[in-house]
């Protein structure tokens, strides 16, 4: 796994491990020198189950800075599965976020509002005061009673794609309830800190396609939707 951070992309390459965490495109993989995510978007297999070791053949790929395994084929090794111990995770919160880690794959903690997209596509974690926000890479696990909640996520780093999403592959989580956000007038919420939640009530002055003029007796606000 070491040895792949400094091979070119489209090399070919072999490497064996054991599974530490699963997505529906993929999986991680631990050996003794490192961890590697194993990716591939047209992915048709069930991925492997945690804690079996296995054999890939394939390519080395890349997504923003971080050097992955495009599969061609995985073998399962015939042992029974072994017991997976991720360690202590990186606490990635909004001062992390700042200047993350981008060129590695490493277990993590991340603490925000779940909020997927409409089509279920996206799965964005909010995370607080933070310029970027959390991204699930095609999770397996059923997340929909968490919707609107603060949720602490637990997984692994899988590439960052711009500016302002950081993927993460997860492997657990604790639902901590529905965010409770009290109302704030107008001027409350634009003297708030950047990226933080709010809620507000007023009368809408105008509006666009994909916008609003929201005023209250406090002030005016832009609102994009």
């Amino acid at each position: 796994a070491n040895e792949i951070q400094g091979l070119p992309t489209d090399t070919a390459v072999k490497v064996e491990g054991v599974v530490m965490a699963v997505n529906t495109k993929g999986f991680v993989l631990k050996d003794d020198t490192g961890l590697i995510l194993v990716y591939k978007e047209d992915y048709e297999n069930s991925p492997p189950s945690v804690g079996k070791r296995v054999k890939i053949d394939g390519k080395v790929g890349i997504y923003g800075n971080l050097k992955q395994v495009v599969p061609t084929t995985v073998t399962e090794d015939e042992a029974d599965a072994v017991e997976v111990v991720h360690g202590e995770p990186v606490n990635v919160d909004a001062e992390y976020l700042s200047s993350p880690v981008l060129d590695k794959v490493y277990y993590m903690t991340m603490e925000g509002i779940y909020r997927p997209s409409a089509d279920k596509k996206y799965h964005n974690v909010i995370v607080e005061g933070a310029s970027k926000q959390g991204s699930l890479k095609y999770p397996v696990q059923d997340l929909s009673s968490a919707v609107d909640h603060n949720v602490k996520f637990y997984g692994y780093f899988a590439g960052g794609n711009d500016e302002r999403y950081y993927n993460f592959l997860v492997t657990s989580f604790e639902d901590l309830g529905e965010k409770v956000v009290e109302l704030s007038t107008v001027a409350q919420a634009l003297a708030g800190q950047i990226n933080t939640t709010a809620k507000v009530k007023g009368t809408v002055a105008a509006v666009s396609k994909k916008s609003l003029i929201l005023k209250d007796e406090t002030g005016v606000i832009y609102v994009y939707v």
